[in-house]
């Protein structure tokens, strides 16, 4: 019995500590000025957590837009598919990055791998429009 009372604070403590923000946060929040530069300020973060960083390929922006994620995380989202290098020299193809910017700086990034590759990429081509 102890134990599933253990487990049920555990768990509404993790899900508690995950509610979106009201609207008022949502309107009162600082998303930072327009990132007129973000696919260099995106280009450059990855390529810092890439193996080969020159072979790096990027194609198929999408965004800026304003908004939230992660419900802490305000600024403007940004996604590119990306292309790199392995350890022994051949492309890996391409995979979806998304990223939330704030005054020219990356607040979150995260790449698709195999297991989630096709939510980030789904989310992206579904909410954000292609880049100018």
């Amino acid at each position: 019995m102890k134990r599933m009372v253990l487990l049920l604070s555990a768990i509404s403590i993790m899900f508690g500590c995950a509610l979106p923000p009201t609207q008022v946060q949502i309107d009162t929040a600082y998303y930072g000025d327009y990132p007129v530069d973000f696919k260099q300020t995106v280009e450059s973060y990855v390529r810092a957590t890439m193996k080969d960083p020159d072979a790096a390929k990027f194609q198929n922006w999408r965004g800026p837009k304003k908004g939230y994620g992660f419900n802490k995380y305000f600024g403007y989202k940004v996604c590119v598919d990306v292309n790199g290098k392995n350890s022994y020299g051949g492309y890996v193809g391409y995979k979806t990055a998304y990223a939330i910017l704030n005054d020219h700086r990356i607040l979150y990034y995260e790449i698709g791998n195999e297991n989630d590759y096709s939510n980030i990429r789904q989310w992206c081509y579904a909410n954000l429009d292609p880049s100018p």
